[in-house]
Formats: C-alpha cells, sequence, structure tokens
C-alpha cells in the first residue's frame, strides 16, 4: 500500500533506536523527510537514511524531561522539514517497581519521562499544526495500560495517562485538522529484550523461539502468537497512523501486543 507521505516531513522524538529507527527506515523508504531527536546522536542514522534512500533526514539532540530543550529541538526540527505533517513520541524509559518498592522518587521520574515527556512534545507540535490546519501525532502507551502487572506500578500508571491525553487532544483539536492516537505495544525485540533473551540462550539449551516463550513466562504474560513483536511491526501501525490512508481515524488505542492477554 502506498502511504501518500512523499516529501511530507515527520518529527520522530526517540527514533535513535529499537521502534523508533525502525519507523525513521519505514517512512524514509515511502518518501518521506524526517527528523530524529533523541538524548544521543542519530546522525549517523540519518546519514544512512539520507544515501539509502534519497531522502532528508536531520538529526537534532533534545531530551524530553527538558522543556527549554525539546521545544527548541523541535522548533529546529519544523523549520529544517519546512513543514511537519507528524509527530511520534517514543519516549519509553522503563521504571521496575511494585507499589510498596516504588519511593516518591520512582514515581516523579516515571512521570516527568513518559507523561511530562509527551506533553512537552505534543505541546510544542501542536501550534505548527494549528498554523498549517493538519498534523497527526502518534503517542506511546504499552498493553499494560489494559493488563498492570505488580512490578510495573509507576510505568503502568504513567502510560495510562497518555492513553487519557491522547483521547483529549483528539477531541480537542479534532475541528483544526489534528488526529491524535495512542499505540500501545506488546513485549518488542528491543536491545531490552534482546538482551534478556540472550543471556536465557546462553544460560540453557533453548533454542530462540523457545527462549522467547520462557521470557514472556518469566514476565508472566501470556501472549496468543507465542513470540515477541518485531520492531518493525509496531513501526507499520504507527507508519499507517500517521498517513492519509488512516484519515479517519483519532482518538484510538490500538494493542500491537501478539494477542496478549488481559
Amino acid at each position: 500500500m502506498d502511504l501518500g507521505i512523499r516529501n511530507h516531513g515527520f518529527i520522530l522524538v526517540g527514533g535513535s533506536r529499537g521502534i523508533g529507527r525502525s519507523l525513521a527506515s519505514l517512512l524514509a523508504a515511502n518518501g518521506a523527510k524526517v527528523a530524529i531527536i533523541s538524548r544521543r546522536d542519530a546522525s549517523e542514522t540519518t546519514a544512512e537514511l539520507s544515501k539509502k534512500y534519497h531522502v532528508a533526514a536531520h538529526s537534532f539532540i533534545g531530551d524530553a524531561t527538558h522543556e527549554s530543550q525539546i521545544a527548541e529541538a523541535i522548533s529546529a526540527a519544523a523549520s529544517a522539514l519546512g513543514q511537519v505533517h507528524g509527530l511520534v513520541t517514543t519516549n519509553a524509559e522503563r521504571q521496575y517497581g511494585d507499589l510498596l518498592e516504588s519511593s516518591d522518587q520512582d514515581w516523579q521520574a516515571a512521570f516527568d519521562s513518559l507523561v511530562m515527556g509527551t506533553v512537552r512534545c505534543c505541546r510544542a507540535i501542536i501550534p505548527h499544526f494549528l498554523a498549517h490546519g493538519i498534523g497527526s501525532i502518534v503517542t506511546m502507551g504499552a498493553f499494560s495500560v489494559r493488563s498492570p502487572k505488580p512490578y510495573l506500578f509507576p510505568y503502568t500508571a504513567c502510560k495510562a495517562s497518555i492513553v487519557n491525553i491522547t483521547k483529549n487532544i483528539s477531541l480537542t483539536y479534532g475541528a483544526h485538522g489534528i488526529r491524535a492516537n495512542c499505540v500501545c505495544p506488546g513485549v518488542t525485540e528491543t536491545e531490552r529484550t534482546q538482551i534478556r533473551i540472550d543471556a536465557l540462550m546462553k544460560q540453557t539449551t533453548l533454542d530462540r523461539q523457545a527462549a522467547e516463550r520462557a521470557d514472556l513466562k518469566n514476565l508472566g504474560i501470556d501472549v496468543s502468537l507465542q513470540r515477541v513483536g518485531q520492531p518493525q511491526e509496531v513501526a507499520e501501525l504507527i507508519a499507517f497512523l500517521l498517513s492519509k490512508r488512516s484519515a479517519y481515524i483519532t482518538g484510538a488505542t490500538i494493542n500491537v501486543d501478539g494477542g496478549t492477554h488481559f
């Protein structure tokens, strides 16, 4: 399917690795211009995208836990792209801990990174969207907003807040041509997951598929497809939600979790 995003501009906050990097590649492959904002230098990634797909790709340093820094990075990205058609916030720093273990500092760190990180990004880009009368926002929730885990108290609560914030954006700014949707991945093969699975394979005689199933069991997660997801599989949904092909979808919360049981 042609996504119809050639020469459109997209900002990815947290696009230097994992789902964000897969998304940047997918957008560039469809002829889109991309700007990656991350705490680490992503210039090598953007140079690779420019060379491979012959599109404009820009890298900016920005930390969504710092209001002025992320606002400046988004402003610079918007200037570089010309017009921004979509924003994706993939900041997904996970704080582990149950209710009794999690301190006020743990809760504050989760809130500042996940909730306020998302708020700051949306607050910075919405005036740009209002000026052009169009824009699509995709935020990152988690399957656990519908299936809380005792070891993810702060993380899950904050991700649930992101679902509410996204819905509110869709309601508040829909009349101005702005859409907002929340994608909720299940266990996905990011660096953290890869490390766990590799360790299981080294410690046991399990093959890759068995190690994935063992990892899910250790996490207390029952997945119908009996495997972890791939970043590309989440990226494909996000790209669709950014594109004109999803023009009548807004305010949605969509799981990409292989049929994780709630």
